[in-house]
């Protein structure tokens, strides 16, 4: 899986309203982006085209 590079910036106003919200529920969000992305990491690479599946015919 090739690495890609992002920045993202948080303001103070967004840090403030994080540090407001309970607990539990940013250790949930964080079980949750870990699921996430290690279902991504696992997931088929996709960026390669293939040949489109071929349909039996009846007989």
């Amino acid at each position: 899986m090739a690495k890609i590079d992002y920045a993202y910036h948080v303001s103070e106003a967004q840090v403030r309203r994080y540090q407001k919200v309970p607990l539990i529920d940013r250790l949930r969000w964080l079980e949750e982006i870990c699921v996430f992305t290690k279902m991504v990491r696992q997931a088929p690479d996709k960026s390669t085209p293939r040949a489109p599946k071929r349909k039996r015919r009846a007989r």
